[in-house]
């Protein structure tokens, strides 16, 4: 019998609207959740080892780009998708230079980010972990 388990996602997003929404959109895609409005209680939260992390770039105390190089350490790959309100042109290049599996400006559409969501899994599965992921009715479980 093949088990399988749901995948955990990492949100990190100062604006709470924002981040309600990012919660609703991925628990009804049957994703587990971990949330956090600060980046001090994201690094925390890496320890529940989440599949992938959905990074607000503009966080206050620590900026989402030194978060971005904490969470990807030399010792540890995780698929993240950035996420940033940047509207100009050098801001996003220096964002997609930190190396994200993907990123997003804001504002955004739910079932883009789900889909980009879901190349990243795919993505860091095939490539760190040797793993499948599967979405069964867009529903992601992990294959053993």
């Amino acid at each position: 019998m093949i088990t399988t388990t749901a995948l955990k996602v990492l949100v990190i997003n100062g604006a709470l609207p924002i981040r309600k929404l990012l919660c609703k959109g991925l628990s009804a895609k049957r994703y587990q959740i971990l949330e956090t409005p600060n980046a001090k209680t994201a690094l925390e939260l890496l320890n529940k080892c989440p599949d992938l992390v959905i990074l607000d770039l503009g966080l206050g105390e620590i900026q989402g780009h030194e978060l971005f190089r904490m969470i990807r350490s030399p010792s540890k790959y995780i698929a993240v998708v950035a996420l940033s309100g940047c509207d100009d042109e050098a801001g996003e290049v220096q964002a997609i230079d930190l190396g994200p599996s993907d990123y997003v400006t804001e504002p955004f559409g739910m079932e883009e980010l789900l889909t980009r969501v879901r190349a990243a899994l795919r993505h860091e599965s095939k490539i760190i972990h040797g793993e499948r992921t599967i979405l069964r009715g867009g529903e992601p479980v992990l294959s053993p």
